[in-house]
């Protein structure tokens, strides 16, 4: 075999990878860059997969010329913390393992969990330190299986720049509602069920008294007794507020958006576009310029698709052209190279947003064709899958432009409507072959 179709992560090299337990990774292996870096996501084995071992875990790879082995071992660490963060999931890192080439990882613990429907949109990675310390913590307070330690760990977080007791109070009390709206439920009428006396002291002092001093020491009143049923209960009521005091301070302190965020702003729907634009003709669209077309660099070919859908033939590589803009939006008219299927896209730069409405954006032409036959198959399938929760993507070649949401069907019956659809499918692949397709 040539060595150059033999998968990365079989070459020999200097690698170290870790064996990780709470995450689902895709079937196939998967390449994801961190810091400049390539991580391989290579999924686990089970028992039955394997003769020799028992279950191995999926591992995240890392091939680490030019770093030492515990810079490599720290670069996956903060991997896992950023999408323990983004998914908020007690995602653990559970054994490290390194060598000439990439082996299985065994353990007791050892699970082939995978993800059908794997991604990956947003992986923070702050640049400040600090920020980064509290990803660390925050991942440790996820994972612990203590409730003491877990809010400890969280409790951690505030210190890293409020260092004394009286600044994290005063921040306590001053962010108490807003940390309270990323987990209201668990939240609600926390104060009550804490039971301390408002009248005598804020929601901060009792934090920082009866739950971060009272785990931190065992010579001081009040303290928590790891045996009292009393005091575990407690911890265990308080334990959502300080989970979500420690979310809010990340993000807010340290500007780590949480991937709530991320979904509020919807900036990934038009990300890919404003780059292939550029900022200076952006912001002339943003600020409701009527840009010429002419003005307009070349659009490369674009391919619409579904998030984990097969392609669809006659909506790939379609030709681009900027037809029109006006009121802070730019269209875009997809052509296919036969001229039997197109698609308008509009990219509206005032709200954020990728407009796309299937039964209007989507047409095509049957020309009593076999081509014809399949631009309407095309189409047909595209639809039922859309109206079925799907995701659409932009590409250009193997870069995506944009995503949106999961489509949400509104006032239709769903499963009659995906009948129908199987059905119309069904007829259009008879069409087909009669045609010869």
């Amino acid at each position: 075999m040539n060595v150059e179709e033999v998968a990365p992560y079989h070459k020999p090299g200097q690698w170290v990878q870790c064996g990780i337990v709470g995450m689902g990774f895709p079937k196939e292996p998967t390449e994801i860059t961190f810091r400049g870096r390539t991580l391989y996501l290579l999924p686990g084995k089970s028992k039955g997969e394997n003769d020799k071992f028992g279950d191995l875990y999926p591992v995240v790879a890392l091939e680490h010329s030019g770093m030492s082995f515990e810079d490599g071992q720290r670069l996956i660490s903060a991997f896992i913390n950023s999408i323990a963060w983004v998914r908020r999931a007690d995602i653990r890192t559970a054994q490290y393992g390194g060598g000439s080439r990439v082996h299985g990882l065994g353990g007791p613990d050892a699970k082939a969990a995978i993800d059908d429907r794997f991604e990956l949109n947003y992986v923070p990675d702050p640049t400040d330190d600090r920020a980064r310390l509290a990803l660390a913590f925050y991942r440790e307070g996820l994972t612990l299986n203590s409730v003491a330690y877990q809010c400890l760990s969280f409790f951690k977080i505030l210190n890293i720049t409020l260092g004394k007791g009286k600044a994290q109070i005063a921040w306590i009390d001053a962010n108490l509602d807003a940390a309270r709206r990323l987990d209201p439920h668990s939240t609600r009428e926390w104060e009550k069920r804490a039971g301390f006396d408002p009248k005598q002291e804020t929601p901060g002092s009792y934090l920082y008294g009866s739950n971060r001093c009272a785990i931190a020491h065992a010579a001081s009143d009040p303290l928590i007794d790891p045996d009292d049923p009393d005091d575990r209960r407690r911890l265990a009521n308080d334990l959502p507020m300080v989970k979500a005091l420690a979310e809010h301070f990340i993000e807010k302190e340290f500007g780590v958006k949480s991937d709530m965020t991320v979904w509020r702003e919807h900036l990934y729907e038009l990300a890919g576009f404003k780059e292939l634009f550029g900022a200076n003709l952006v912001a002339r669209i943003k600020a409701g310029e009527e840009v010429p077309i002419g003005e307009f660099p070349a659009v490369p070919p674009l391919s619409v698709r579904l998030a984990f859908r097969d392609r669809f033939p006659s909506f790939e590589d379609m030709e681009v052209e900027v037809v029109d803009c006006a009121d802070r939006k730019a269209n875009l008219a997809l052509n296919s190279a036969n001229g039997l299927a197109s698609v308008m896209l509009v990219l509206d730069f005032g709200t954020e947003r990728l407009d796309f409405e299937i039964f209007h954006h989507m047409a095509t032409e049957d020309d009593a064709s076999v081509a014809g036959a399949r631009v309407e198959l095309d189409k047909l399938r595209f639809i039922a899958s859309y109206i079925g929760n799907g995701k659409l993507e932009i590409w250009a070649a193997v870069r995506r432009l944009s995503r949106k949401d999961a489509f949400v069907p509104e006032n239709i019956d769903l499963t009659r409507t995906q009948k129908d659809y199987q059905q119309m499918i069904a007829m259009m692949e008879a069409e087909l072959r009669r045609r010869g397709g």
